[in-house]
């Protein structure tokens, strides 16, 4: 019995084989035996293709190596092999291209052979596109979770290695230009990991999320301007809660009263000048206030009573 796949290439390689005896006898071939020796053709590579597959990844995987123990012997920077594979100069599919993974090889080979002399996968994508760049394009990369942690694991430590602290890596994500939403965004999710890294690299690291936001957007009053504006975002407002709420709790561990909040954090020395937004945030904060102290839970006429001094 012939095998349908073996019956494929005998019926190809005759169909083929008429074809040519044509060509070569009238240049005009007929579309009926084109047709056929498509369809031949479609049908022979398919079983073909299941017993050569693993043969060709073999084989890719054997040049693949090869190529790498050449470049290794002749020591060739990292960021030459990169552009050598020809990898992609968008980053967006730099992050998702297959010769990534071959640039990733080579690190490690080049690490275990220099090791007084390190590289890192990210310190050469960051050197070839920008360190701003490949963190934005992590961020928004549709990789699957455990390559985008492999990833983010490598981007941090070439962080901390290079010295970056939170506040640099506020700056390098762009959070400021973000707004509002920047409390809805990948990027927060991103601080937060490496401000967690950091700490568990350095015991002595102190470093919190609030701090490194209060002070990103440009202190109290900008920050409690962006949180009030993330309150009116539905899908921002409970992130918003909780840091307007670790403002609120600043002032009021420094024994800041409502009232002296327009001039304190805003520098506004007249109710009349103020806006609607300052005005608002002065409402929240004494609601805040007054539940700290308990006295929305007593009568009206006795609440100056617990008002600190």
């Amino acid at each position: 019995m012939v095998h349908p796949a073996e019956y494929g290439v005998h019926h190809l390689a005759a169909t083929t084989a008429s074809v040519f005896r044509m060509g070569g006898e009238d240049n005009a071939v007929p579309t009926a035996i084109l047709s056929t020796t498509n369809e031949a053709e479609e049908r022979a590579p398919t079983g073909l293709n299941k017993i050569l597959s693993p043969f060709k990844g073999a084989t890719a995987m054997v040049a693949d190596a090869v190529k790498l123990r050449s470049w290794l012997s002749k020591d060739t920077p990292v960021a030459d092999v990169l552009v050598a594979l020809k990898i992609s100069e968008r980053v967006d599919d730099a992050l998702t291209d297959p010769n990534l993974k071959t640039l990733s090889k080579y690190v490690d080979m080049f690490n275990e052979k220099y090791p007084n002399n390190q590289v890192s996968l990210f310190g050469t994508l960051a050197g070839h596109y920008g360190d701003n760049v490949v963190a934005t394009a992590l961020v928004n990369a549709k990789l699957a979770a455990s390559t985008k942690a492999d990833l983010h694991l490598r981007q941090f430590e070439h962080w901390f290695t290079t010295g970056k602290s939170a506040k640099d890596v506020f700056k390098l994500l762009e959070m400021a230009d973000d707004g509002p939403r920047s409390l809805i965004s990948c990027k927060l999710t991103t601080l937060e990991d490496y401000i967690k890294f950091s700490r568990i690299k350095n015991h002595h690291d102190s470093t919190n999320i609030f701090r490194v936001l209060r002070n990103g957007f440009g202190g109290d009053k900008d920050f409690a301007i962006m949180v009030s504006k993330a309150m009116d975002i539905p899908e921002a407002k409970l992130n918003a809660g909780i840091y307007q709420d670790a403002l609120f709790e600043r002032w009021f561990k420094s024994n800041m009263e409502p009232q002296d909040v327009l001039m304190t954090v805003f520098k506004i020395d007249d109710v009349a000048t103020s806006g609607a937004r300052e005005q608002s945030i002065v409402s929240q904060y004494k609601k805040y206030y007054e539940w700290e102290l308990g006295i929305d839970q007593i009568p009206s006429f006795l609440g100056h009573v617990f008002r600190p001094r």
